[in-house]
């Protein structure tokens, strides 16, 4: 089953949506965090002045800011890696490269951006933080398709 998975043609154009889900996990989490505060009113007209509004709000407690940070950080990292991984999916499959190659690369980026996002938000250590930065490195997969795909259109 997993063999045919990856020999699935179009399959790294499905990862497509699936890293932009992704990328908007955090938000979504962050978003509901702070709705529920009972206390506090989510501007929804001006989002990006809720993260100043909490950091400036003394009940809050400490924990609960940080962790809405790190989520708004981890969206961000997000949005900041998805063009490249649009860009590499899109010349993978320009360039004809191997349909197998191109669906592990993809899953693999998708995978490790979950992966970034879980340890970004909860990594307390400074170990945990290096597994978040080996999620991000793994998620440059990216790189090595954008190569074999100039590779594989270079004359």
């Amino acid at each position: 089953m997993l063999d045919a998975l990856l020999n699935t043609p179009g399959l790294s154009l499905y990862a497509i949506p699936a890293a932009w889900i992704s990328a908007f996990i955090p938000f979504f989490q962050r978003t509901q965090m702070l709705k529920n505060l009972k206390h506090m009113h989510y501007d929804n007209v001006v989002p990006r002045t809720n993260a100043d509004t909490l950091r400036r709000d003394p009940a809050l407690p400490k924990e609960f800011v940080a962790t809405c940070a790190k989520l708004e950080g981890a969206h961000q990292n997000g949005l900041e890696t998805f063009p490249l991984f649009v860009a590499a999916a899109l010349a993978g499959n320009v360039a004809g490269l191997e349909t197998r190659t191109l669906n592990i690369a993809s899953i693999s980026f998708v995978l490790a951006r979950l992966a970034y996002n879980y340890a970004y938000v909860t990594a307390k250590t400074d170990g945990q933080g290096v597994a978040r930065s080996l999620a991000w490195m793994t998620s440059q997969v990216c790189f090595y398709v954008l190569v074999k795909s100039g590779n594989a259109l270079r004359p």
